[in-house]
């Protein structure tokens, strides 16, 4: 879900329109959503940066004769608790003032706004209404004074409807996704998604890498195949001059498939689990090897190739695959 987020959301090109319409309103009324730029959350450490946000935009207030900049910190959730929105509000604060102290060490500078935004994609009802006092518990009434207070925006997904779904096409698929991604409805639903991104306002670049982070969102909340979710996505983007950006998401989604096999395995400390990541693992190098050679690979040589059961046999086929003239001869070994 986070990897999908950040993907998405936490790109400049669809951030805007989506928090304009999926966040409070009040967010869209007072703050500059039209030039989000990526926030500082790299003035951390590699380690605190990756605990503290998954997302960060600098932008300004509408009202430019304030001369404020805005801190906006989206953290991703999909399981919500009460210390989501405090990991927020901390984000924010660390983005806002100790990455630009440690940036400049200046005496008179004027510290960002921060603000706290949480997004959430799960099927529990939360409530809409999150203030940083409510995760400390009961506060004595004299003690309140000297506790932070703020309220969090939240972008709760579950309130709004598969058919009513706001902005433009781009922030509809990705709030479909993320729907989708948490309610098992993802694969039955993925043609309709892909049908979105294909008419969508966006350049061939930006279309097909919403394509791509799609597609490998769905290979992991569905139980879509590889070669289903190309079967898909042919059948949406089905043009002679979508072929090749078909064929080379096809080897990313087929190898990151592989590679996550191996290392569940490893995780697991199961033996059969790591023996047939790697025997997944070397039918795709094989399969990179022809691609890279031939070019278009017959579907039925891929499908013969996922069929196989021996690793050590398969350790000769991609020498073969190295050295032979043409796929027939290929073929013929196999």
């Amino acid at each position: 879900h986070d990897r999908f987020t950040r993907k998405t959301v936490g790109n400049p090109i669809y951030a805007g329109d989506f928090l304009k319409n999926y966040a409070n309103p009040e967010l869209a009324e007072f703050v500059d959503l039209d030039n989000l730029k990526i926030g500082p959350t790299h003035y951390l450490t590699q380690d605190l940066r990756e605990s503290v946000s998954d997302i960060a935009f600098c932008t300004q207030l509408i009202d430019n004769e304030s001369d404020h900049e805005i801190i906006i910190v989206v953290e991703h959730k999909s399981t919500f608790t009460q210390f989501a929105g405090l990991q927020a509000v901390f984000g924010a604060i660390a983005s806002s003032f100790m990455g630009w102290v440690r940036a400049n060490y200046a005496e008179n500078y004027k510290p960002s706004i921060p603000l706290a935004c949480v997004m959430y994609n799960g099927n529990e009802n939360i409530n809409e209404d999150i203030f940083l006092q409510e995760v400390f518990g009961i506060i004595p009434p004299k003690l309140r004074q000297f506790v932070p207070q703020c309220k969090i925006f939240l972008v709760n997904l579950q309130r709004f409807d598969y058919g009513k779904l706001p902005g433009n096409l781009s922030s509809q698929v990705i709030a479909e996704s993320l729907k989708r991604g948490c309610d098992e409805t993802f694969g039955n639903n993925l043609g309709n998604i892909l049908h979105k991104i294909k008419i969508a306002n966006l350049v061939r670049q930006q279309k097909w890498d919403l394509v791509e982070n799609v597609a490998r969102y769905c290979s992991w909340r569905s139980n879509l195949s590889s070669k289903q979710l190309v079967e898909i996505i042919t059948t949406v983007f089905n043009n002679k001059e979508d072929q090749e950006m078909v064929m080379t998401l096809q080897k990313g989604i087929i190898r990151e498939g592989y590679d996550l096999g191996i290392a569940e395995g490893k995780m697991l400390g199961k033996t059969e689990g790591v023996a047939e990541g790697e025997l997944k693992a070397r039918i795709n190098d094989t399969l990179d090897i022809l691609w890279n050679r031939f070019g278009n690979v017959p579907q039925y040589l891929v499908d013969a190739l996922h069929e196989r059961t021996d690793t050590i046999a398969m350790r000769s086929l991609i020498i073969t695959a190295a050295t032979c003239k043409t796929l027939d001869e290929f073929e013929s070994e196999l």
